[in-house]
């Protein structure tokens, strides 16, 4: 009979790492003007794009540079195909925010768990893909209705509000993605 474990102390480790290295980050950027008058956004949102494989990385206990460089790699690739491809593409056929938020939750969920199970092994794919849209399909919800609010109250403009929330919807579902496992009656931890 398998049971299902649960590895909470790579989860919490994960979170944790992600959010002390949110928190600074997004502090950072409010401080210093997301350090550049010219091209805002650019060096804020190549940090925040970071921030996620890094968080997995050492939550994760991963020993390889190359696993760290092929998620870094794949996190800012897949940024950059919804925001400048698929995204666009989605918004001009449809016209429509609802359609454009689900398509690109589908895209981000699906290859972010399949390419993170390719580095770090995930066993329920289908769990963690349907978490994580969910999750990302809520997030533009929040954007849509509080950015302007975080602007307003906090000084924490809007760009800053989409990425701390998707990484949030993001990193969630992919680290208890990463931290279920099947584990055989006696308790040992079944190994593919």
């Amino acid at each position: 009979m398998k049971d299902i474990t649960f590895n909470m102390k790579l989860f919490i480790r994960t979170v944790i790492i992600f959010l002390t290295l949110t928190i600074v980050w997004t502090a950072l950027c409010i401080l210093t003007d997301e350090f550049t008058e010219i091209d805002k956004g650019l060096i804020s949102g190549f940090g925040f794009l970071v921030l996620l494989p890094t968080s997995i990385y050492f939550g994760q206990n991963r020993k390889s540079l190359t696993s760290f460089g092929f998620l870094t790699l794949l996190t800012i690739i897949t940024f950059l195909v919804v925001s400048f491809i698929l995204g666009p593409i989605v918004l001009i056929a449809t016209n429509s925010m609802i359609i454009y938020s689900v398509v690109n939750s589908l895209f981000v969920s699906f290859v972010m768990t399949l390419f993170i199970d390719k580095i770090i092994s995930i066993e329920f794919k289908t769990l963690t893909v349907v978490l994580t849209c969910l999750l990302l399909i809520f997030s533009y919800f929040i954007i849509e209705n509080y950015s302007e609010k975080f602007y307003l109250n906090y000084n924490v403009r809007p760009r800053l509000t989409m990425f701390n929330v998707f990484q949030i919807a993001l990193l969630i579902p992919l680290s208890i993605g990463m931290a279920l496992k099947k584990s055989s009656a006696n308790g040992n931890i079944i190994d593919h």
